[in-house]
């Protein structure tokens, strides 16, 4: 699967609402991820970084 593929994916589960689903994804991708990437996504996520 692509970086594409995984982020249509991941919009799609967005899209569905399903605060379970996507709180479950939410677990796994901080349990797969280290503690440095979670951080990074994060701060780009509420805006304190331009990119990642």
């Amino acid at each position: 699967m692509t970086r594409e593929e995984m982020e249509m994916d991941l919009w799609q589960l967005y899209r569905t609402g399903d605060e379970d689903k996507i709180s479950r994804l939410i677990k796994a991708l901080v349990h797969e991820c280290d503690e440095e990437d979670v951080e990074s996504a994060l701060a780009y996520a509420w805006g304190d970084i331009d990119e990642l």
